[in-house]
């Protein structure tokens, strides 16, 4: 097992074609001051990969799921349910600047969580003022009031239906800008690819 300096004394396993797996990393960002840090910096790689130029202001809206029936579940609650949420609202994203980042919460006394996906898209015409991208990342960031959220029982019931796994790396993707490709259509994001592998 190798540590690198560079990813915050975590331990990490490399995989294949210089992908590493993270192994000791905190379940939600706000846990340890590590994860914190090494989610922090994630997130300020992909606001600056986007090449925004500051100040700017965005426009934040939600796209809330809840768990309705069975199908919703199946459909929506895993990471390929987010790449469905943003097919399903192209039209408001194509020819846009726009990032996202997925929440999974639980309701008080629920069994099962509402799964919400943050976007935050760039608009001349006003909102949220941002000055750079330390703004904009504490302007987009999550904080998670139970951090404990994913009980036993809620994952056993959560586990006939989906990949609860894959429900609890959403607290750690971080946040996406969405890209399209030559024939307009919105491209997977490599990260979630990766993630979703990590959970079979």
């Amino acid at each position: 097992m190798e540590k690198l300096t560079d990813l915050f004394d975590f331990q990490v396993r490399h995989i294949e074609d210089g992908v590493i797996e993270v192994l000791d990393v905190a379940n939600y960002p706000q846990d340890d001051k590590n994860s914190f840090d090494f989610f922090k910096n994630l997130e300020l790689l992909n606001i600056n990969n986007g090449e925004l130029i500051f100040p700017l202001h965005i426009k934040h809206w939600e796209v809330v799921i809840t768990p309705d029936n069975d199908d919703t579940i199946k459909k929506y609650y895993k990471i390929d349910g987010i790449k469905t949420i943003l097919d399903e609202n192209k039209s408001k994203l194509i020819n846009k600047t726009t990032f996202f980042k997925p929440e999974i919460t639980f309701p008080p006394n629920s069994i099962y969580p509402n799964f919400i996906l943050h976007f935050y898209q760039v608009d001349k015409e006003g909102g949220i003022y941002v000055i750079d991208d330390l703004d904009m990342f504490e302007t987009c960031l999550i904080h998670y009031e139970d951090t404990k959220q994913f009980t036993e029982d809620r994952i056993e019931t959560l586990n006939k239906l989906v990949n609860v796994a894959e429900l609890q790396q959403f607290p750690f993707l971080p946040i996406e800008l969405i890209r399209f490709t030559d024939d307009r259509e919105i491209e997977e994001i490599e990260a979630h690819l990766l993630a979703k592998k990590g959970c079979k």
